[in-house]
């Protein structure tokens, strides 16, 4: 009995290792082969190494010094490592992390940018498209250059009912170029923002899966909470989208403001002061009985445009650009 029982031992133990060597040579062909499809559509990709190891329970998968340059050349990455983990039973979910330290190139400006524990993850189905199930990313003590620095940073979207999309991401102790939070509060508001989050809905014009070669269009939008929270200053957006004639967006959204009081620390070069008084005045219709000092204040989107009442405040960019 004991004989059989170690035959079966080394006959399953050799079936094992016999599929991670032709699943680890198939993903690196399967690696290559992609990398050439991405330089055949106008990518310039190169890299040191590329290797597959982790023998016999997982696909390890590192590539050194990998350099990657979008079509055009306004876009560029550059970093000493990148790693993609996968169980070797499981090589539809994979995990990714990045180095500390990364370059990235935007319209010939070079940024430096580190983190700390910055990893993703990706979930796809098992079917010949490999349509995206889940993906997620965490990172923190991110510093990009002088432009922008956050404490923490998460992202995550999952596919939901009727082919759409959960997507929810969030920053905390975010700190804007100075430049930009002179322009927006001057030195009335904290340096850093306490938190900016947002949760949606979103369907879109198309799945996300290995076909997808553009960023896709959005064809509407359940905004479940867009919040920012910086000082004293709290507001939360919700509402619903979708996408109009020629891609721009049409709906309602409701803007509610904690405090109305502390727009008062938005005046500066920007807004006169004289514009938040009318502003403020203008809100007294539109507060919360039970939370004194609260607003809740209904806009309409209309071609594009966010107006209160009949007075239009934002212009939006297109959901969606026809023929794309």
């Amino acid at each position: 009995m004991v004989r059989w029982l170690l035959i079966l031992t080394l006959v399953l133990s050799a079936l094992w290792g016999g599929w991670w060597v032709v699943g680890s040579a198939g993903l690196d062909r399967g690696l290559r082969a992609g990398i050439e499809a991405a330089r055949a559509d106008g990518w310039q990709i190169d890299y040191a190494d590329l290797s597959v190891s982790g023998f016999p329970n997982r696909f390890d998968t590192t590539v050194t010094e990998p350099e990657v340059t979008a079509p055009g050349g306004g876009l560029a990455w550059s970093a000493p490592f990148l790693q993609v983990f996968a169980l070797s039973y499981r090589p539809n979910h994979v995990i990714a992390v990045a180095p500390d330290s990364q370059s990235l190139t935007l319209g010939g400006r070079e940024i430096a940018v580190t983190t700390s524990d910055l990893r993703g993850s990706v979930v796809v189905a098992p079917s010949p498209d490999l349509p995206l199930q889940r993906a997620q990313v965490q990172g923190a003590d991110l510093v990009a250059g002088r432009w922008v620095e956050a404490r923490a940073l998460r992202g995550a979207i999952r596919e939901a009912e009727a082919g759409g999309y959960d997507v929810a991401a969030g920053v905390e102790g975010l700190v804007l170029p100075a430049s930009m939070r002179a322009a927006l509060a001057g030195d009335a508001l904290p340096e850093a923002i306490g938190a900016l989050t947002f949760d949606a809905s979103v369907d879109l014009d198309r799945p996300i899966d290995r076909h997808l070669r553009s960023a896709p269009g959005l064809r509407a939008m359940a905004l479940r909470d867009l919040t920012l929270r910086w000082g004293p200053l709290d507001l939360a957006l919700t509402g619903d989208l979708r996408a109009g004639p020629g891609g721009l967006a049409e709906g309602d959204l409701t803007l509610e403001i904690a405090d109305v009081a502390a727009l008062d620390l938005l005046a500066g070069p920007s807004i006169p002061a004289e514009r938040i008084d009318l502003i403020r005045s203008f809100l007294s219709a539109y507060t919360v009985p039970d939370r004194p000092g609260a607003a809740r204040v209904p806009l309409a989107v209309t071609g594009g445009v966010v107006s209160l009442g009949p007075v239009p405040i934002l212009a939006l960019p297109p959901l969606s650009v026809p023929g794309s």
